[in-house]
C-alpha cells in the first residue's frame, strides 16, 4: 500500500484497524462539540503552571480546581459591555 491511500497492487483496501463510528466526527460537528482534547490539554498545562506543585494532594488540588472554575467563570460573566457570549462560553457557565 502506497501513502496516498490509494490501496495495494490491485486497488483494494484492507480492513481499517479501528471501526469508523469510533473516529467520525460527524455527529461532534452537528452538535457543536469538539473534535479533539485540545482544550482539555491547555487547560491541564495551565493548571499545573498555576498549582506550582509536582504531586498535589487532594485537598490542594480540589481547591485549586475551584479556583480556576471561578476565575474562568469570572472572565466570562464580566467581559465588556455588548459583548455576546458563545456557545462554547455559555456551555461552560
Amino acid at each position: 500500500m502506497d501513502y496516498s491511500g490509494s490501496g495495494n497492487v490491485k486497488g483494494h483496501r484492507g480492513q481499517p484497524l479501528f471501526p469508523h463510528h469510533i473516529w467520525n466526527c460527524y455527529t461532534f460537528t452537528l452538535e457543536y462539540l469538539p473534535w479533539s482534547n485540545n482544550a482539555l490539554e491547555s487547560l491541564n498545562n495551565a493548571f499545573k503552571v498555576s498549582a506550582n506543585v509536582a504531586r498535589p494532594t487532594l485537598t490542594y488540588f480540589m481547591n485549586r480546581l475551584v479556583e480556576e472554575h471561578a476565575k474562568i467563570n469570572f472572565n466570562i460573566l464580566h467581559q465588556p459591555q455588548g459583548t455576546k457570549l458563545t456557545e462554547k462560553e455559555l456551555y461552560l457557565i
